[in-house]
């Protein structure tokens, strides 16, 4: 979580995917699946929306979220993509913030859950959520890195007010 902030985890995900679809036991099924790389999302509900305008809903969709954020993106999913899609989580994130409190961390999910049903169905709050995701990231990167469960807390408690 340094300037220029040119990695995400999607980025990350598809080097790992392409590392696990050159083996040989898995090359032949992985040639048929199609990936999509989304640039320009700044949150897990733009880019779920994004997936699915670009996708169709109509299409089996396998998305692969970091398991902390599971339920939320199972929610979301869902409502955009209705019982066409499976969400497969993986455990990546080994910074100090999954490991804050268990009770602020189920608020946040919470919060951020129903943030992304309201986005769903209206233009105008998915607007207000995208800036909404812009500020929280301008507060961690101006306040220390991402991964400083200080700056997260107060953060967020500012958000329960």
């Amino acid at each position: 979580c340094f300037p220029p902030y040119k990695r995400t985890e999607a980025k990350e995900m598809l080097k790992l995917f392409k590392i696990l679809i050159s083996r040989p036991q898995t090359k032949k099924a992985a040639d048929q699946w199609g990936y999509i790389l989304e640039r320009k999302s700044i949150s897990g509900i733009e880019n779920l929306l994004y997936t699915a305008k670009r996708a169709g809903v109509a299409e089996p969709t396998i998305i692969f979220c970091e398991c902390t954020r599971n339920k939320r993106i199972k929610a979301w999913a869902n409502k955009i993509f209705g019982n066409k899609s499976k969400i497969i989580p993986i455990d990546f994130d080994i910074s100090p913030n999954r490991y804050l409190d268990k009770k602020f961390i189920a608020k946040k999910e919470s919060q951020e859950t129903k943030w992304g049903l309201w986005a769903i169905k209206d233009k105008n709050i998915l607007k207000k959520c995208i800036n909404w995701h812009k500020r929280k990231l301008k507060y961690f990167r101006e306040n220390g890195c991402i991964n400083n469960p200080d700056v997260v807390r107060k953060w967020w408690k500012q958000e329960f007010k």
